[in-house]
């Protein structure tokens, strides 16, 4: 088989060269041809499923590649993984609403609350001014945007707690495997994004009050900071505040 291209190529060298699994990478491609249409979820729970499938596979891979494996780092990256996912699906809702007229929010969720996506649409492409007073349709539109981030958070905090044993052992499935050097060496690595997660998560509720238009998406200047001072500290990030 002939690979033409320079990514055909490197997924070549990382399947057999290095001996990743093929499994996650399948997961991964099938969960993107799937959702490739950019039609919103029908459930949060299927959002979950999609995070897990593209986000945790790569945190896998990568965890492949160091030569790591243990259950109780998989069982923390999945955590992470999942909260990655849903922090991207809030994030990226303005953009996608007034560049692309795309919403991706779960149905369920507008269901439970009462707003349409016509209305969701309408909601994200306008700026929300703090002077003008909150109708019932930016009240809904916050509720959802709260029951998404407060799943995002409890799945942030998890990963966090899970790290925090894995490195040390505690009530650890291995023996000893989940406190070795290599697990206590790349697991803080691996967390690292659990810093812009938490950042997010911290603005949307404390700058939005769960108002996505409310909340500037400029990168915080402080985050390759923070990202740097905790990769050289070597310890897990700390969750969300909020």
């Amino acid at each position: 088989m002939k690979y033409h291209t320079a990514l055909e190529r490197e997924l070549k060298e990382s399947a057999l060269g290095i001996r990743l699994s093929k499994y996650h990478f399948h997961k991964l491609i099938s969960a993107r041809e799937m959702h490739f249409n950019e039609c919103a979820f029908d459930t949060l729970e299927s959002a979950l499923v999609y995070a897990e499938a593209t986000n945790t596979s790569i945190h896998y891979l990568l965890c492949e590649a160091y030569g790591l494996r243990s259950l109780a780092v998989d069982h923390t990256l999945s955590h992470l993984g999942r909260a990655q996912g849903l922090v991207y699906l809030l994030r990226g809702a303005v953009p996608l609403a007034r560049r692309r007229r795309t919403i991706l929010l779960p149905l369920d969720l507008l269901s439970k609350h009462h707003v349409t996506q016509e209305s969701v649409l309408r909601l994200l492409r306008s700026d929300q001014s703090a002077s003008c007073p909150a109708t019932a349709a930016d009240n809904s539109l916050c509720d959802v945007f709260h029951d998404i981030a407060s799943v995002a958070h409890r799945h942030a905090i998890k990963a966090v707690k899970l790290g925090e044993e894995a490195c040390t052992g505690k009530n650890a499935r291995e023996t000893e495997a989940a406190a070795d050097s290599l697990t206590r060496t790349l697991l803080p690595r691996l967390l690292l994004p659990l810093i812009p997660i938490s950042d997010y998560l911290d603005r949307l509720a404390e700058q939005g009050n769960f108002d996505p238009r409310k909340v500037d998406e400029r990168v915080s200047g402080t985050l390759p900071f923070r990202l740097s001072w905790s990769a050289w500290r070597n310890v897990i990030p700390s969750g969300p505040r909020t």
